[in-house]
């Protein structure tokens, strides 16, 4: 979102932040709860308003940090701050100002941004409207809102679009929108930062650090890139209820929206039950898919066969999404990441494929020749003519006669066929088997 104005969400803790994040992007991206320090990294959305266009970030809660990874999240506010056009400083509007709010106040102030001191929770009986008491923060510019009921917000945002400042947009194609999934502590978030070029994400080496959906625009060539960053994907018996839960249902609705999932395999550690899992789940899903192992630059001893010998195990255990593209990824040393963008790209050029209906029966038709459907029980299955009946994903209908007879055996070799004639690599297929006489099909 290069081309847009950046305003950025900061606060305390349990202010309402992601609340307000959430109603004026109208989405749900950020995960609210009364737990303190539930957002630790940064939401970024888009924002409409009056025929203006602006990208908001949510930033973690200031606050004394009681952890490593809360540490993490407020080192990261600073620069969020430098890197922003515009500064909505928000407070709880029934609780007294404390040290902390007068840190961040210095912080802020110290960026020379416009700010707007947002007073939120107007809806609340022990809202304090007075707002010389505020004035101690060092701001001017003073507006009240209610965040939950949306009380004041249509006046903020009208604000904020005086404030900002104006940009071009430039004309762009369309994006790709990209889900990187994987188990916790895969190098998900060390990947996006790397293909950012920023810290878009926290990067820790503790499970489970990442909770939201994080956003990063990427440009390749022509071509915008969206990655979500998702939270990583425990074993079902071990997601616990509360955030947790909400992280990994926000990760599933990544996989709904995305145009291309890109799955990770720690490469320390190899491939496990959770990354097939994960892997299913796209499948399932119906997504276009590629999977990459991250940490190259960890693996020690690596020798000149190392990478084709575990490319070989992970692709005989995953022969189920044979036709995914598997590639080696160091974040650290930023290896193959340009590769990696040009493989996104094709990929999702493929999601539109279109083939003729001759080209397709020329091959259905040398496939059939060179290996007949086996008899069933006296009868003897045949296949007629296939054509294409839909796409994201491919569909193939082939019709013929006794489509139940055709075991899973052979609509595997009619889609490896396929394949192999056609350049539909990273793409899934379904094909449908249609009796040519009645709407049976299997």
């Amino acid at each position: 979102m290069k081309n847009l104005s950046r305003v950025i969400i900061v606060g305390q803790p349990n202010v309402g932040k992601s609340v307000l994040f959430n109603r004026l992007t109208h989405s749900n991206q950020a995960i609210t709860s009364h737990v303190a320090h539930t957002t630790r990294d940064q939401n970024r959305g888009v924002v409409k308003h009056n025929g203006v266009q602006f990208e908001l970030v949510d930033s973690a809660g200031f606050a004394k940090p009681t952890d490593e990874l809360n540490k993490l999240a407020i080192l990261q506010i600073e620069d969020a701050v430098n890197m922003s056009d515009l500064v909505v400083f928000v407070a709880d509007g029934t609780t007294q100002l404390n040290s902390d709010d007068l840190k961040l106040g210095k912080l802020v102030i110290k960026s020379k941004l416009p700010v707007i001191l947002l007073i939120n929770k107007l809806d609340k009986k022990e809202f304090n409207s007075d707002f010389s008491y505020y004035r101690k923060l060092g701001f001017e510019n003073i507006m009240q809102a209610s965040a939950q009921n949306g009380q004041g917000i249509n006046d903020l945002l009208n604000e904020v679009v005086i404030k900002i400042p104006r940009k071009k947009a430039a004309q762009i194609k369309e994006s790709i929108k990209i889900a990187i999934l994987g188990r916790p502590n895969v190098g998900k978030s060390a990947l996006i930062n790397a293909l950012a070029n920023e810290e878009v994400a926290l990067v820790s080496d503790i499970a489970g650090t990442t909770r939201d959906v994080n956003l990063a625009e990427v440009k390749y060539k022509d071509t915008i890139l969206d990655f979500f960053d998702t939270a990583g994907l425990r074993r079902r018996g071990k997601i616990s209820k509360g955030i947790e839960f909400f992280s990994a249902t926000r990760t599933k609705s990544a996989i709904e929206r995305a145009d291309v999932c890109l799955v990770l395999i720690d490469g320390t550690e190899g491939l496990t039950k959770q990354d097939e899992h994960i892997i299913g789940m796209v499948k399932d899903a119906r997504k276009a898919l590629i999977v990459a192992v991250t940490k190259w630059d960890a693996i020690e001893d690596k020798e000149d066969n190392t990478m084709a010998e575990m490319g070989n195990i992970i692709s005989h255990n995953l022969q189920y999404v044979w036709w995914a593209p598997l590639i080696f990824t160091s974040s650290v040393e930023k290896q193959n990441l340009e590769k990696l963008k040009q493989i996104i790209v094709e990929v999702n050029s493929r999601r539109a494929t279109k083939i003729p209906t001759k080209e397709l029966n020329e091959v259905l038709k040398t496939a059939v020749q060179k290996q007949p459907p086996v008899t069933t029980r006296g009868f003897h299955a045949k296949m007629n003519y296939v054509t294409q009946t839909g796409n994201d994903p491919i569909e193939f209908s082939v019709f013929g006669t006794h489509p139940e007879l055709i075991h899973f055996s052979y609509m595997r070799y009619i889609e490896n066929q396929l394949r192999q004639n056609f350049e539909l690599t990273g793409v899934p297929i379904k094909l449908v088997f249609k009796s040519k006489y009645k709407e049976d099909k299997v």
